[in-house]
């Protein structure tokens, strides 16, 4: 994560990465770009989680156990009725990976990063189930 977003989401680690099972209730009136039921959310998270770590193998020359350890500190499970629960997927996890890996405005210094490569597009549009859980 990027220092200005890490420091607030270091804090969540603490509240732990464990995660409830989907048949937990989720909650009935999100916001419109965030997952709409507790079982989408932890999709989401997956999903989110595994494209990160996935950035960081292949770009950050992370071994697979520290890109997964660093995309669980990125994308900590936050409860139901945590105020911003779901922000984090407001951008993609190649954006997030990108300012964790080059820091705030990765983009001025590395243009050519803006855009995800045209692998990582293929990688999500492939995708035929949710990938396995991070945790």
């Amino acid at each position: 994560m990027s220092e200005q977003r890490g420091s607030e989401e270091r804090g969540s680690e603490e509240r732990g990465s464990e995660e409830p099972t989907s048949d937990d209730p989720g909650s009935d009136e999100p916001a419109s770009d965030e997952p709409t039921s507790e079982e989408e959310y932890l999709t989401y998270l997956r999903e989110e989680r595994a494209a990160f770590a996935w950035v960081l193998e292949r770009h950050g020359s992370r071994t697979p156990d520290e890109a997964r350890a660093q995309a669980l500190a990125a994308y900590p499970y936050e409860p139901p009725d945590a105020p911003y629960r779901g922000l984090v997927f407001h951008d993609e996890a190649w954006h997030w990976a990108m300012l964790h890996l080059h820091g705030a405005h990765y983009w001025r210094e590395r243009p050519e990063l803006l855009d995800p490569t045209r692998e990582y597009g293929e990688r999500l549009r492939h995708r035929t189930e949710p990938p396995p859980a991070t945790a």
